[in-house]
Formats: C-alpha cells, sequence, structure tokens
C-alpha cells in the first residue's frame, strides 16, 4: 500500500491562476519531430483541395418567441469559431461538424434579446440539443446570459455510450484510457486488457484523434494519450452504428485537446510515498512512481492554433502486489565453477534452514551449485522491474467558414525491465517472477516505441452538409531479450562472453535450484529474444447532409498494414550450434547448416530472414519470407432520424478483409525440399479476401431526462488475431 502526492499547477493567461495541493491515495524521438513537422507543412502547402477530418459533433434544436411561436432566420453561432446556423421557417437550425468540448452558443434575431448559452458540451458523432427561447427587447443590445446544465444522458445515442470529459479526466487519480474506462459499466480491466460485456480484450477498437491504435497481430491497444491532453473519451460498449467496423467488443475514441483563443499552460507532478521493500506488508512502501507532466496551447494568429503536451512516467516496480516475492543473499566470490565448501569453510545441508545447495555431475569435478543465505519474503518493490515511459502528442489546427484543418502527431516510448506486456501504459502481470529469488539483477529487457500522424480536413458544402477525410500513418515497434546481451543473439549462449560468467557450459544456463521450483539461479540468461515492426497508411472519407429530421451519412475507411516479426525462442542453441561447428569442421556460412541450426532454436520470421534482417520477399534457400501486408477496407451508409420521442437509426456497413496470406492446396499435401517447404511442388497460392455484408439498426426511446430505452440489432464482424495467419517455414 502507498500513497500519491499530487501538485498540479494549471496557468490560463491574462485571467486564470490557480494551483492545487492534494493528497491522494494511491490505489529516434528528434527523428519523430521531423516527420511531424513535414506532415504539418505538407499538409498546409499540399494538401488543400484535398478533404480531411476529425471527432466531432452535432448541435441542433429549435428557436422560439415566448408565446413558442418558431422564429425563422434566427442566427445560432458559436462564439470565437467559424461555425454557425440559421433557424429554418420552422425554427429549426443545425450546426454540423461541431469540435468536441465545451462551447459558448449565442442566438441573435432582430427585435428580441441576444441569448447567450455557456457551457454547451458537444460530443463525438452525437447530437446535442439545445432549444432557444428569445424574448422581445426593449433596448437594443439587450444580451441573456445561460449556463447550460449537462444533460445527464445524451438521448441522441442509440446505444450505450459513455463520454467522460477532460474536467472529469483531469481530476481522477486513475491514469490511461483503459483504467478509465475499465470503471463504466460493463468494462473491466484485467493485465492491461480491456474487456466489455463478456467479449475478449482483443475485440476492442481504440482511435486517437481518428487513428486506428489496435495493433493487428495481437489486437492490443498500443496508443498513450496523457491525462492532460485529453478532451473527451467516447466509450461504445456494444451495439455501435454502421460507421464503425472490426470490433466485436466496444469502441474507444480519445479526442486530443486545442489551443483556444488565449494562451493555456499546465504542469503536474506526482509522486508516491512509503519506504522501500521490507519485510513488514503491513508497512507504507514505495514503488517509485513518479509522473511529469506539462501542456501548453494557444494562438499562433489569425484561425491558427496549437497544443502540445509531454508526460513521462516512472516506476521502480510496474507490476506491484499486495503479495510477498522471496529473495536471497547471494555469498560474494561464489560462481558455477568456483568452490563453495572453500568460500563458507564447509558444505551446507539441504536441511540448514540458512542456506541452500545443490549439486549436479558434469564435466568439471568442481562443479557446484551458488549458496546463498537470508531467505526472506518482501513487501514492496521489486529489484529491476521498473519502466519509464514518456509520451507526446501535438496537433496543429486551422480553422475558417469554409473549411478548417487538423494536423498533428504522437510518440510515445517505453523502455523496461521485467514488464514484457504489449500496453506502453500499464503493466499486464507478465513480470517473470521466477527471477526475484537469486536472479533479480538480470530481469529482461524490454523496449517499445509508437508513432502516429495525422492530417485532418473539413470542407463545409453549407449549413446542413459537409464532406471529411482523414489521412493517417501509425507505426509500432517493440523489441526484448536478456539484459546484457539484447539484439547479439550470437552472445547468449557463448562462453567468455561479459555477463556469462555463471554459464556452466556453452547454451547451458547454471541449473535451477531445486528448493524453489522454476526459479532462475544467478547468472541465468533470458532464452528469448523479439523484434516487431507493425505499421499502416490509412485514408479515411464521410459526407453527412442533414436533411429535415434525417441525418445521411456515407463514408469508407481503408488501411494497408505492413507486419514485421521475429522470434527467437531458444537463442542459446546458437552457441552450441556454432561451438559443435567449430569442433567438428562444419562450415558456418553454409546455408543448410544455417536453416536447420536457425530452425532447431525456434525461430519464427514474418518479414524477415532467419537471422533476424529485414526481407521484403519470399527466399526458400534463406528462409527469408514477407511482411505480411493487410488490407482493410470498408463502407458504410447510414440514416439517422431524430424526432422528440424515438431516435431511429439504419445502417449498412460493408468489411472486406485481405491478407495476403498464403496457404498450400492442401495442408495434408506439404511437399519438403532440403528440409524446407516447397511451395511450388505444395501449390501455395494467395487467400482470398473476406468480405461480409452488416445490417444495422439502432432504436432510442427517451422515457424522460433521465431514461432513455435502447433496442439495437446488428452484424459486427472483426478479423482475427493476425499472429495465427501468417507462417514461417521454419
Amino acid at each position: 500500500m502507498g500513497y500519491l502526492l499530487t501538485i498540479i499547477v494549471n496557468i490560463n493567461t491574462p485571467l486564470k491562476r490557480w494551483v492545487n495541493l492534494s493528497l491522494n491515495k494511491r490505489n529516434k524521438r528528434g527523428q519523430f519531430m521531423k516527420k511531424l513537422l513535414t506532415v504539418i507543412i505538407a499538409t498546409i502547402v499540399v494538401f488543400p483541395t484535398m478533404l480531411l477530418s476529425q471527432s466531432n459533433g452535432k448541435i441542433a434544436g429549435t428557436v422560439l418567441n415566448e408565446e413558442g411561436a418558431p422564429l425563422g432566420g434566427a442566427n445560432v453561432i458559436i462564439e470565437e469559431t467559424s461555425y454557425g446556423s440559421a433557424s429554418d421557417e420552422d425554427g429549426k437550425y443545425y450546426i454540423l461538424d461541431v469540435p468536441v468540448g465545451t462551447h459558448t452558443v449565442r442566438v441573435d434575431y432582430i427585435g428580441y434579446k441576444s441569448v447567450t448559452v455557456k457551457n454547451v458540451k458537444v460530443s463525438e458523432s452525437l447530437t446535442t440539443t439545445l432549444n432557444l427561447s428569445l424574448e422581445v427587447s426593449a433596448l437594443e443590445g439587450e444580451v441573456v446570459e445561460i449556463v447550460a446544465d449537462r444533460p445527464i444522458i445524451n438521448t441522441s445515442a442509440t446505444n450505450t455510450t459513455r463520454l467522460i470529459d477532460k474536467d472529469v479526466i483531469q481530476n481522477m487519480v486513475i491514469r490511461g484510457v483503459e483504467n478509465i474506462v475499465s470503471i463504466q459499466t460493463g468494462a473491466v480491466a484485467v493485465g492491461g486488457g480491456l474487456y466489455v460485456r463478456g467479449s475478449r480484450s482483443g475485440d476492442m477498437a481504440y482511435y486517437v484523434d481518428g487513428v486506428y491504435t489496435v495493433n493487428p497481430f495481437t489486437l492490443g491497444n498500443t496508443g498513450v494519450v496523457s491525462n492532460n491532453a485529453m478532451e473527451q473519451i467516447s466509450f461504445q460498449s456494444g451495439g455501435f452504428d454502421a460507421q464503425h467496423g472490426n470490433s466485436n467488443g466496444g469502441v474507444v475514441n480519445t479526442t486530443t485537446r486545442t489551443g483556444g483563443e488565449a494562451l493555456s499552460m499546465g504542469a503536474e507532478y506526482v509522486q508516491d510515498l512509503g519506504a522501500g521493500a521490507t519485510t513488514d506488508k503491513d508497512e507504507l512502501h514505495s514503488y517509485g512512481y513518479n509522473l511529469m507532466s506539462f501542456n501548453l496551447g494557444g494562438p499562433l494568429g489569425g484561425n491558427l492554433r496549437y497544443f502540445g503536451s509531454f508526460e513521462r512516467i516512472s516506476m521502480d516496480d510496474a507490476s506491484p502486489s499486495t503479495s510477498y516475492y522471496p529473495t536471497m543473499t547471494r555469498t560474494t566470490g561464489d560462481s558455477a565453477f568456483g568452490a563453495t565448501a572453500e568460500a563458507t569453510g564447509a558444505s551446507a545441508e539441504l536441511t540448514d534452514a540458512d542456506w541452500r545447495k545443490v549439486e549436479w555431475s558434469g564435466d568439471t569435478a568442481a562443479d557446484t551449485a551458488l549458496v546463498y543465505s537470508n531467505y526472506q519474503r518482501l513487501y514492496g518493490a521489486k529489484e529491476n522491474a521498473g519502466l519509464t515511459r514518456d509520451a507526446i502528442n501535438a496537433n496543429l489546427v486551422f480553422d475558417s467558414k469554409m473549411f478548417s484543418v487538423k494536423v498533428g502527431g504522437a510518440f510515445t516510448s517505453k523502455d523496461s525491465r521485467g514488464d514484457l506486456g504489449e500496453s506502453i501504459m500499464n503493466s499486464q502481470g507478465d513480470y517473470p517472477y521466477s527471477y526475484t529469488l537469486l536472479n533479480a539483477v538480470n530481469t529482461p529487457w524490454y523496449e517499445s516505441a509508437t508513432q502516429s500522424m495525422y492530417a485532418n480536413f473539413t470542407l463545409r458544402l453549407g449549413s446542413t452538409s459537409f464532406a471529411k477525410v482523414n489521412l493517417s500513418s501509425y507505426n509500432y515497434s517493440r523489441e526484448y531479450g536478456d539484459n546484457r546481451h539484447k539484439a547479439n543473439v550470437l552472445d547468449y549462449g557463448k562462453l567468455g562472453v561479459t555477463g556469462n560468467e555463471e554459464l556452466i557450459a556453452v547454451g547451458r544456463n547454471p541449473l535451477p535450484i531445486e528448493d524453489f521450483a522454476y526459479f532462475s539461479n544467478f547468472g541465468g540468461v533470458y532464452n528469448e529474444y523479439r523484434i516487431n515492426d507493425i505499421g499502416y497508411i490509412g485514408a479515411r472519407a464521410d459526407y453527412l447532409n442533414q436533411m429535415g429530421d434525417h441525418e445521411i451519412k456515407t463514408g469508407f475507411e481503408w488501411r494497408k498494414h505492413t507486419i514485421r516479426s521475429y522470434t527467437l525462442s531458444q537463442p542459446m542453441e546458437l552457441a552450441e550450434g556454432y561451438d559443435k561447428a567449430s569442433q567438428s569442421g562444419q562450415s558456418t556460412t553454409d546455408v543448410d547448416w544455417l536453416y536447420t541450426l536457425y530452425r532447431n532454436a525456434y525461430t519464427d520470421n514474418i518479414g524477415y530472414d532467419l537471422q533476424g534482417k529485414t526481407s521484403d520477399s519470399h527466399n526458400e534457400t534463406t528462409g527469408a519470407t514477407a511482411p505480411g501486408e493487410p488490407v482493410i477496407l470498408g463502407a458504410y451508409v447510414q440514416d439517422k432520424m431524430e424526432l422528440d420521442d424515438l431516435v431511429l437509426n439504419i445502417g449498412l456497413r460493408y468489411d472486406s478483409f485481405n491478407f495476403g496470406s498464403e496457404k498450400p492446396k492442401s495442408w495434408n499435401d506439404i511437399h519438403l525440399k532440403n528440409g524446407r517447404i516447397d511451395h511450388v511442388a505444395s501449390e501455395y497460392s494467395t487467400v482470398d479476401a473476406y468480405t461480409y455484408l452488416s445490417p444495422r439498426i439502432g432504436v432510442a426511446f427517451p422515457v424522460t431526462d433521465k431514461t432513455v430505452l435502447h433496442a439495437q440489432y446488428g452484424k459486427f464482424v472483426q478479423h482475427p488475431i493476425l499472429n495465427r495467419l501468417y507462417l514461417s517455414d521454419s
């Protein structure tokens, strides 16, 4: 158990300054910035004739006079923006494509008092209803100010949609999209994954400003946004409309903040309190949690605004637990080939409570296990179990009456020891506890990073229609293995290499301690190496037309992924193979020998050759394979009819999953040549694309402002985990 000390400083010039001190209970960067700057410049210079998009909603309602008669021709505008509309002869108005966030709406009509409504909340893809009543004005320029109450339920949603605004997010102790969504009804987070209404964690679709952030190879979310950079989180727990696809669980869309009309900045520092690891489970323990966050936004002149944020989280233990972990003290000077009896004066018995010893038979008569003492069960932060995670988000917005542009990007990096989970924000509970007893100094090493860039442009085609296009690119990479050797896989099992002093033979780790089953002995090498490089380029286009009570919407989305994955399950086998080759005179450049060696080390390579070099095509001789290049395509059309007592959404979606993977004519008739799969004789061919038509119907019956009945019917499809579709020959 621990506590968090939180210091938050926000400055909103020129009027607002406040400091809040609270005690809460704990429960490549340069290359990226160059790429981001290039996209920003290219978007502004090259793309002005293109149509791009962002996360927006709609404000609609009726303008009436004091007697309840409609006022046609009233001007309804959103202050400090170029958004606005005029009411029709029935007093109805629609303001489309309004950015997510809090706005001030003003309505003007000749001969009537102007009305200003503050605190109007707009949510992604939903309608904010704002009915306005005007009074006759005795004096010119009279203004009535109203502060709107946020409705408890948005009645325009035809499914269960949870909206979490920045005011709520910034007052939360918990961090990260998954953790915030997990406290919503119908969702729970376990081990870094989010489960919605009984679905699998891989059934979720995650977006950040329209950028899809799911790793298709594992279906895990890899996107990270600082809490202080979030404008709103929209969470749909199933039953979503036709514009959302490739998800069987839920849809989470995070909209980031944008700059305002005045300079604003904020800073936050969080540190946990407590002591280091002790044997007292009731003591207050620190896990070394530190968070530093800074954000800055404001105008750049004219219609141009900017926003940026940086956040760093570091932890001494990324997998905190209320349970104990075992440790022992190693006797100084011992080694696998050392004489334990000489160091201690006598051999220790296995029954001795303070010492543990294991003997084995080997080529060297002096082979002996290490001797340890002072067995303890500790509570608190584990040794070499921490992480450091950085997150940068930035965007630039240009807004005019005819069109708006938003370009931006995000960069995250994670460097950790022991935490091998894909989630960049959360530990997934896969810390290797077998290292805590004797080998904590050598817990595995893990690095990962994400880079995303997007360009959004909206063209307003009148007061009742607009067109949008989103262009995006995304990349996720990770690498992990032994902390001493990292990518030098030939050193994992080699004698004489720094860090391998405790190996008992070529390719052989020190034996595990029998009295503590499955615990790694001191000096043991983490016998696995893995690297992934997965990305995509994507485009999305949408068109919306408001025709009376009908919101007609159509669009498509397209993503082409490039998947590279390399796993060497037993790299210590390589050193043993090279050692035997040196003794037998076997040529280590022979392609057949290399293929057999890496195959026996259980190599799985997609977009790499067997030695871990990138490859763009299949090569039967070297075992190289082409990267996976799945193409995901979706298109939809829907009609959302919004009446006072009924909201009906009817749509149809088309999905195409073209994985580009290959298969033999028959899995029962595989032909081999020189120990390799013969693709020609086995009649390998590309798998056909999978296509689906999915009807979607959603109904909402607003009973009161606190009660809405929802009903949905739909067909939902999602591609499988792609690591099951791409296989290497080895």
